[in-house]
């Protein structure tokens, strides 16, 4: 993985984790320009790469959208758009295999801190929660436990 724009991934977390944690959403303003240059990115490697890594984004922003997508219709909106099209750019930027990580640690911590709060009484259990950083845990965990 390139150091560089894993360390500009985790910056743009963190600020997603707060905008979202302070107003619950994810602004396309900021998403839409991230896209963009994920998809230079992927340009990049795609013209400078003896590996296939292109391929592996692509599908890891489709299995990302897809899964993602399907999760929110099945749960009637239990996660939302900008969790979505996150995961996605997630995806698209680090491949397959690493988004799978992340959404799985991120799960993991988005429920161990889900029981936790219901557990001090700080939430109910139908209570929802800004998701974002969640993500931004699973992408820390599974940055640096391949690293």
């Amino acid at each position: 993985m390139n150091y560089f724009i894993i360390f500009l991934m985790g910056a743009l977390l963190i600020y997603l984790s707060y905008i979202d944690l302070r107003e619950k959403r994810i602004p396309n303003m900021i998403i839409g320009p991230a896209y963009i240059a994920s998809t230079f990115y992927n340009l990049y490697l795609f013209f400078n790469s003896r590996e296939n890594i292109v391929y592996s984004n692509f599908l890891g922003f489709l299995f990302a959208i897809g899964l993602m997508l399907l999760i929110g219709i099945i749960s009637k909106g239990g996660i939302g758009g900008g969790d979505i099209k996150l995961y996605g750019l997630l995806g698209l930027t680090f491949g397959f295999q690493t988004v799978l990580k992340i959404i799985v640690f991120s799960t993991i911590w988005g429920g161990f801190f889900s029981i936790l709060l219901v557990l001090l009484k700080k939430k109910k259990l139908k209570d929802s929660l800004p998701f974002a950083p969640f993500i931004m845990l699973g992408f820390l965990t599974a940055v640096f436990t391949r690293l």
